[in-house]
């Protein structure tokens, strides 16, 4: 596995020590997306819904359309397994 640069890495670590945090503390963590433009510095979060599969795909259309209309460098997911 590669390195991530430090530009993603600057944005998705803070992250990662939120999620560890709550799960270190036995919480279970809310599906979510992350994404990102590093040229603009613009992050969007996207809370997603498992629910039922239609939800499921209405949370990924949202992220894909971000992504498209911000013209996304990364979608950083965190959530339960």
């Amino acid at each position: 596995m590669s390195t991530l640069p430090s530009a993603y890495r600057q944005t998705i670590d803070p992250q990662i020590d939120v999620a560890r945090a709550i799960l270190e503390r036995g919480e279970r963590l809310v599906p979510v997306a992350f994404v990102g433009n590093l040229t603009t510095g613009e992050t969007h979060q996207v809370m997603m819904s498992a629910a039922s599969d239609q939800a499921k795909d209405d949370s990924a259309e949202l992220v894909r359309h971000l992504a498209s209309s911000h013209q996304a460098d990364f979608v950083f997911v965190s959530m339960d397994a």
